[in-house]
């Protein structure tokens, strides 16, 4: 593994351990620390809310994705 010595390279030495943590080694992830976002549950309920109930509205992505995502379990929209 490659070894930074340039300034803040504690910075990115400290996010790399944490996304190995977090992503890799459990189901979570940086933006959602602490909650098993990467789990068969979580995976088939936003499957079942986003690619199986298309919105093609007129509607920004966000809103429409908003809308398709309205009740979902916290894992699914990785948000605990």
């Amino acid at each position: 593994m490659a070894i930074l010595k340039r300034e803040g390279a504690d910075k990115v030495d400290e996010v790399t351990r944490l996304f190995r943590e977090q992503a890799l080694e459990w189901d979570g992830s940086l933006l959602s620390p602490g909650c098993a976002v990467w789990t068969t549950a979580a995976l088939d309920d936003l499957h079942e809310r986003f690619v199986l109930q298309p919105d093609a509205g007129p509607d920004a992505f966000e809103v429409k994705l908003e809308r398709q995502l309205a009740g979902a379990s916290c894992t699914a929209r990785t948000r605990c």
